[in-house]
C-alpha cells in the first residue's frame, strides 16, 4: 500500500499525458473489481430451472426435421410393371440356383450301395449258410456211416441200395418214375462235368450238393442283369436306350451309362409292389430247388424245409445281390475257367502248381483242411468247391482290372490217400436214373420191334 501511494503521489506531480493515464488508473481498477465481484456472485447463485431447460427446448427445435412436402402415390400401371419385374428376377435367379445345386451333386461322388469289406463279409456269410444247411438239413443222407452192401448196377427195378445213414434206400412209386427221373435229371445237371466225375470218389456227397447250391443261386441271381429280373418290356427298354447311348453324338461314355443304369434300376425297384414280386420270386426259386433236395432231406414236410431254405439262403443271397447290382463299381462272381472242363484238371499238377494258382484256396478231400501253400505232385484237381468274388472299379470310359476279394474253393484229391469205398449217394442215383433210361430204351425197342413184326406177318 504505501508502494502504491508513493506511486500514485509520484504520478500526479508530472503534468501531460502520463498524468491523464494516472487519473484514469483509479478508475479501471475500480471496473476490474466490480466484474470480478459480479463473476463470482453468478458462479454462486442457482441458476433458475426454466433457464436451463429453455436452451435444451431451442436445441431440439433448431434440430428438428423441416416437414417435407407430400409425394404423390405411384399408380397402378407402375407398380404392375414392377411386380412382373420383380417376379421375373425371382425365376430367374431359381432357375440359377437349381442349375448351380445340380452342377455340384453332379462333381460330388455318389455313395456306394456296397463297399468291398461288405460285400466280402456277406459272401463269406452266405458261403457258410450254405455249408451249414446241408449239414443240418441233408447230412444223415448224404454222409455214409457204414459200409452198404454192394449194389448191382445192373437193376432197373425202382429201389437202390446205396451210401448214407444205415444205407440209403431209394424206392420210387411206378407211377412216379417219371417225374422223379426228370427231378434228378435236373439236379444232376446242376453238377458241373469235374463234379460228376467226382462221384466215384467216396465221402464227396456233401461237398458236391454244397456246389451245386451256389451254382444254383449264381445262375438264377447273381448272373442275372438284376437279381429279380423285371418284366420282359421293361429289359428290353433298358437294352434299347443302353445301345442308343453308346451312337449317341458326343457318345457317352462307360460311366455316364453305368450311372443312368443304376439309377433307372433303383428307381424302378422302388416303386410300390416291387418288393412283394421281387419275395414272390425268391419263394418260386426256393420251392425249385428244394423239391430237387428233398430227396435226401430228413425233414418230411416240404414247407418247413423251404422256409429254412429261404430264411437262410435264398434271402441273404438276394440282399447281397441287389447291393451288387445297384453299385457303380461292378461286382461279379465267378467260377474258374477248369469248372465245367471234364479231364483237363486231372494231370493239372503233375509238373508243378498251374498258373495262376495262386489265386485259389485247396481244400483237401481226406482231411478237409485248407492247403497253406501249393499242392504237390501228388494232387489230383476235382472240382470247384465255391466261386470267387470279384469287382471292377468303376473309371471314366472303361473298368479296371478285376480285383479278387473273396479266393476260389477248389477241391483237390491226394491221389496217395485215395482208397475205394462206399458208392456215393449222387453216384446211386445217377446209376438208377441210367438204369431206368436203359429200360426206357429196350421197351420202345421192344415196341418197335412188335410193330415191324406185325406189319411184316400182315404182308
Amino acid at each position: 500500500m504505501t508502494t502504491l501511494k508513493s506511486q500514485s503521489n509520484t504520478l500526479k506531480k508530472k503534468p501531460g499525458v502520463i498524468g491523464e493515464v494516472a487519473k484514469e488508473r483509479p478508475k479501471q481498477d475500480t471496473v476490474a473489481k466490480a466484474t470480478a465481484a459480479a463473476a463470482i456472485a453468478s458462479s454462486t447463485v442457482p441458476v433458475p430451472e426454466e433457464n436451463q431447460t429453455e436452451p435444451k427446448e431451442t436445441e431440439q427445435l433448431q434440430t428438428a426435421p423441416a416437414p417435407t412436402e407430400p409425394s404423390s402415390s405411384p399408380s397402378t400401371d407402375e407398380l404392375t410393371s414392377e411386380n412382373a419385374a420383380l417376379r421375373e428376377q425371382i425365376t430367374r435367379l431359381q432357375h440359377d440356383l437349381h442349375e448351380a445345386q445340380d452342377l455340384i451333386f453332379s462333381l460330388q461322388p455318389l455313395q456306394q450301395p456296397l463297399t468291398e469289406t461288405e460285400a466280402v463279409s456277406e459272401f463269406q456269410a452266405l458261403i457258410a449258410s450254405v455249408e451249414e444247411w446241408v449239414d443240418q438239413k441233408l447230412g444223415d443222407a448224404l454222409e455214409p456211416d457204414s459200409e452198404p452192401d454192394n449194389a448191382d448196377e445192373n437193376n432197373t427195378d425202382n429201389t437202390h441200395g446205396g451210401g448214407g445213414a444205415g444205407g440209403l434206400v431209394f424206392e420210387v412209386d411206378p407211377h412216379s418214375t417219371p417225374r422223379v427221373m426228370k427231378e434228378i435229371q435236373s439236379l444232376l445237371d446242376l453238377v458241373p462235368s469235374p463234379g460228376r466225375a467226382a462221384l466215384a470218389h467216396p465221402g464227396i456227397d456233401v461237398d458236391v450238393v454244397q456246389a451245386l447250391i451256389m451254382r444254383y443261386l449264381n445262375d438264377a441271381i447273381f448272373s442275372q442283369d438284376f437279381y429279380c429280373p423285371l418284366p420282359k418290356s421293361e429289359r428290353e427298354l433298358i437294352t434299347v436306350v443302353e445301345r442308343s447311348m453308346r451312337t449317341l453324338t458326343p457318345r457317352r461314355d462307360t460311366r455316364s451309362r453305368r450311372h443312368w443304369r443304376v439309377e433307372t434300376y433303383t428307381a424302378l425297384s422302388a416303386r410300390p409292389g416291387f418288393d412283394q414280386y421281387a419275395t414272390n420270386r425268391m419263394w418260386d426259386l426256393t420251392f425249385d430247388i428244394t423239391r430237387l433236395l428233398s430227396l435226401f432231406a430228413s425233414e418230411s414236410d416240404g414247407q418247413k424245409l423251404a422256409k429254412s431254405f429261404f430264411e437262410g439262403i435264398t434271402k441273404p443271397a438276394s440282399a447281397l445281390a441287389r447291393k451288387m447290382h445297384l453299385s457303380f463299381d461292378e461286382f461279379a462272381v465267378e467260377w474258374s475257367l477248369y469248372h465245367d472242363r471234364v479231364g483237363e484238371c486231372e494231370k493239372m499238377f503233375e509238373e508243378g502248381p498251374p498258373e495262376g494258382a495262386t489265386e485259389f484256396e485247396f481244400v483237401e478231400l481226406q482231411s478237409r483242411k485248407t492247403l497253406r501253400g501249393m499242392p504237390g505232385n501228388e494232387a489230383r484237381w476235382m472240382f470247384d468247391l465255391t466261386p470267387r468274388l470279384v469287382v471292377r472299379k468303376l473309371k471314366a470310359d472303361s473298368y479296371a482290372e478285376a480285383k479278387t476279394l473273396v479266393k476260389q474253393r477248389v477241391l483237390i484229391s491226394n491221389r496217395h490217400k485215395e482208397k475205394n469205398g462206399a458208392p456215393t449217394v449222387l453216384g446211386t442215383l445217377e446209376r438208377w436214373l441210367q438204369a431206368q433210361y436203359y429200360a426206357q430204351a429196350k421197351q420202345r425197342e421192344s415196341r418197335t420191334g412188335s410193330r415191324l413184326l406185325s406189319y411184316l406177318s400182315g404182308m
